[in-house]
Order: structure tokens, then sequence, then C-alpha cells
């Protein structure tokens, strides 16, 4: 049998090593018990399935209000019932004129921009029979938001060749009527949402704060600029 006798340095240079050795092990130990696994949250609960014509563009947005889910399509909004969320069912359905490529849900009302068509309002209080209560063309990037009986849209200003911002008064859902355009220098808008008395823009390369006290001339408040160009 072979028997060494450490002494100094080299009982020291152990002692080190050793130690090492055990703070690796309680780390391993340590990320082991703190990994996350998401499919152990995130299942599949249930699925209905959407009327929409063209099986590539079916679901292109949702808003959910209560207990319905309020799905923008090709060609149609449909309201689905989800209050048994492992058995949704689909009831009311809409036909429009083209694809809905953003929709939010206030009230009775739910509000759309279809398909740089126009900004339709769709009176949703009987869940199976949705019908068409008012609409005003616009040509938009397929973003709003809607606060109170104010509309905020991203909108493509043509004589600019740029985007911009519009601001459309909703109180008589009928007849809903421009309430101011405002264009702003290189703004190129992905995300758009409001709250309180404020805009808030994802934009390309960019983060962008807007002020709408007045709604009639929204300010600047933050144009911060991001690391990657392809933000948002």
């Amino acid at each position: 049998m072979i028997r060494t006798n450490l002494r100094g340095p080299s009982r020291r240079v152990s002692a080190i090593l050793v130690f090492v050795a055990l703070l690796c092990l309680t780390a391993t130990v340590t990320i082991a018990q703190t990994c996350e696994f998401y499919d152990h949250y995130l299942k599949w609960v249930g699925n209905c399935d959407l009327p929409g014509t063209g099986s590539s563009w079916n679901g292109l947005c949702v808003a959910v209000q209560g207990d319905f889910a309020y799905v923008g399509e090709n060609g149609s909004m449909c309201i689905v019932d989800i209050r048994n969320p492992t058995d949704p069912v689909r009831r009311g359905t809409l036909p429009l004129p083209g694809r809905v490529l953003d929709i939010e849900v206030q009230g009775d009302y739910a509000y759309l921009d279809v398909d740089d068509i126009a900004m339709q309002i769709v009176n949703i209080t009987a869940p199976d029979a949705p019908t068409l209560a008012g609409s005003i063309g616009t040509t938009v990037t397929g973003l709003l938001a809607v606060d109170g009986n104010l509309v905020y849209m991203v909108r493509y200003l043509p004589a600019r060749g740029r985007n911009g911002i519009v601001v459309i008064d909703v109180t008589n859902k009928m007849a809903p009527v421009w309430l101011h355009s405002q264009y702003i220098d290189g703004f190129t808008v992905n995300s758009l949402t409001k709250k309180d008395n404020y805009l808030y823009f994802g934009a390309k390369g960019e983060f962008i704060v807007l002020n709408v006290t007045t709604p009639t001339a929204p300010s600047t408040v933050l144009r911060q600029t991001v690391n990657n160009p392809n933000s948002f």
C-alpha cells in the first residue's frame, strides 16, 4: 500500500481542490433544483374550429373580455365562449370585407382594423349575433388602441410616405369622425398600447411615448433608440 503524507503547500493545495470540488457539486445541485421546465406550466387545454376563409389567415388577432374571446380572422370576426377553457364554444360570427389586422374590445363594442380598409365598430351585446354598428375609412398599418370614446390608430400618410397617428371620436358609434391626424418623422411602428394619458409605441429601433392629454395635440415625451434595429 502506498501512503502519501501531505505537508505544507501540498496539503494546502489538496484542501483547496477539495473545496472547489464541493463548491462545483453544490452549484450543480442548486442549478438542477432551480431549473424550470415550462412544459410543466404550459399545457394545451382546449380548442375550437373557426370559420375564417383561407386557413393560413385564421385567428389573426384576439381580444378577451369577460367570458368571451373575440377573434379577428380572414373575412370575419368570431366570438368564442371560453367559460369552459377545455371546451370553448364558437358563438356568433360577423362577415367582414377583409382580414382583421387588429381588434380591441371595450364594453359593448369591438373595434376592428379591417385590412387597411376601414375601422369598423361591432356591437357585441348579443354574442350569438354580433352586428356592425358603424365604420370609417382608413389607411392604416393594423394597430389601434381604445380609450373611452377615442380610438387611436397608426396610419400610413401617403402624402409624406410615412406613418402617423390618427385619433377618431367614436362617441356616436354609428358615425365615428376624424378628430386629429399627425405625422411623426421616421415613425415605423410595430406595436401600440395606451395607459392613462400616454401612448406607447414599439417602433423599428425606437421606443416612443406620446402625451395625449389633449387628443388633438399629441406631444412627444420620449423617443429612445434601442440597440437592436429590428426590435419591436
